[in-house]
């Protein structure tokens, strides 16, 4: 999805989420899931949820992003008495964890990432309390140590340099596990620099005129 545009490149962005039409009975595997309820088409257009740099990272990191119909079952169990726009954050299996209700009838990508991100922090505290009982549990019992540190490179899709830590710990004990990828930047200084310089590439290959 895409914001459109006439003539050339449109606005020189370079992070579009992508959004998926949410479907009754699609459940994402893992993860989170991230539902937007619009208020209407043309905010569909025209909102700041389509274009952000930390909303795209974290949809490569099991974080399905998904637009819903406010008409759909999924809005009646999510979302049911809350006025459009509203961003709902959710576990696969259709939890809510997190909820943005719109101000002014708006809904703010800075807001959204925010909620995004405070969840992620917390999940991320709970890997590394994980990890530190998985250290301490090796110490006495090896063997009992082994399933901690899986537990924790089975998260390796939304937090992979826990998952790196852990599989370093378990070749220490004699258990090598599958290739990690790597994680992706989201350091805001150094997110400025990327976004900088990819901008600074699309303007030379679609110049104004």
């Amino acid at each position: 999805m895409a914001p459109g545009g006439g003539g050339g490149f449109p606005q020189q962005q370079v992070y579009y989420v992508p959004w998926k039409l949410a479907k009754t009975g699609d459940i994402p595997a893992g993860g989170l899931v991230l539902y937007w309820f619009p208020s209407s088409p043309e905010e569909l257009q025209r909102s700041s949820l389509r274009v952000s740099r930390p909303l795209s990272l974290y949809a490569t990191q099991c974080v399905a992003m998904e637009v819903a119909d406010p008409g759909s079952e999924i809005r009646a169990k999510l979302a049911a008495d809350d006025r459009l726009p509203v961003a709902v954050l959710a576990t696969p299996e259709g939890t809510v964890v997190g909820k943005l209700e719109n101000k002014n009838g708006m809904l703010k990508v800075e807001d959204v990432e925010k909620l995004l991100s405070n969840e992620v922090k917390q999940r991320e505290e709970k890997l590394d309390n994980q990890l530190r009982a998985a250290k301490e549990t090796a110490k006495s019992d090896k063997d009992a140590a082994i399933p901690l540190y899986r537990a924790v490179v089975d998260q390796k899709c939304m937090f992979p340099k826990k998952a790196k830590d852990a599989a370093k710990e378990l070749k220490k004990l004699g258990v090598e596990v599958g290739q990690i990828p790597e994680a992706p930047i989201f350091d805001p200084r150094k997110s400025a620099e990327v976004e900088a310089t990819m901008r600074n590439g699309l303007a030379a290959e679609f110049p104004s005129h």
